[in-house]
């Protein structure tokens, strides 16, 4: 039976995982947004928002003694949901060679946030980047995506251990 879980989507916020954080209670909550002002990636590096993106993050609460690799099961969510995208360890989402995600996972206080960024599509990308659709794929793309990326990461969750050999694939 999959995890029960609550979304909550946004036009923009500072940053999914703040929110997903503030706004946390029993059951996971799963925040998606188009845009943030204020997002992060890893080690506090600056996020820039494409065009059409997706900022999603997923708070639970978590097992200390749980020390499954969180980064890489959100990146096998990315890939199982996004085709052509493959893994740069240890949390860049591409296609080709060229970056179109990240992940960011934050603990603390028996919460983790599991982030998810990704450029859904991007005229402009500067060099090194790039977006999963060449045309634009009009607004509501973003929840689904999302919420598609969410399911996968839960189902992984519900699992004991993690697919490593998928991973290694």
């Amino acid at each position: 039976m999959a995890t029960p879980y609550f979304q909550l989507r946004f036009d923009s916020v500072p940053s999914t995982q703040d929110v997903a954080r503030d706004e946390l209670s029993q059951l996971p909550l799963l925040v998606m947004a188009r845009s943030q002002t204020r997002g992060r990636g890893r080690s506090g590096a600056d996020w820039v928002t494409a065009d059409r993106a997706l900022a999603a993050s997923l708070a639970f609460h978590h097992d200390p003694d749980d020390m499954r690799p969180l980064s890489l099961m959100a990146g096998l969510a990315a890939v199982t949901v996004i085709d052509r995208a493959g893994l740069k360890w240890p949390n860049d989402v591409l296609i080709g060679s060229a970056k179109v995600g990240g992940i960011l996972v934050e603990r603390g206080g028996g919460e983790t946030v599991v982030g998810f960024g990704l450029n859904l599509w991007w005229p402009d990308a500067p060099v090194g980047a790039t977006a999963i659709h060449t045309a634009d794929p009009g607004d509501a793309i973003y929840a689904e995506v999302g919420a598609l990326w969410g399911a996968e990461l839960l189902r992984l969750l519900d699992t004991p251990s993690w697919p490593v050999e998928r991973y290694r694939e």
